[in-house]
């Protein structure tokens, strides 16, 4: 009991052993589907250039 804690099963590498990395994103800044209305293909169409004008002024790397 005083040393808990000090084997590799309970240290980082147990930590790392017994979890599962995930990924969380979270969308803020654009829609990512086309609004109520709006086509896919224009949506597309419109997203790209949004998105090259992004670049462009350096918001997106």
């Amino acid at each position: 009991m005083k040393q808990s804690g000090l084997r590799p099963r309970h240290g980082a590498e147990g930590i790392v052993k017994f979890t599962e990395s995930q990924t969380v994103a979270v969308q803020r800044l654009l829609p990512i589907a086309p609004s109520h209305g709006m086509g896919a293909a224009t949506f597309a169409r419109w997203m790209t250039r949004l998105l090259r004008l992004l670049r462009h002024i350096r918001v997106l790397g």
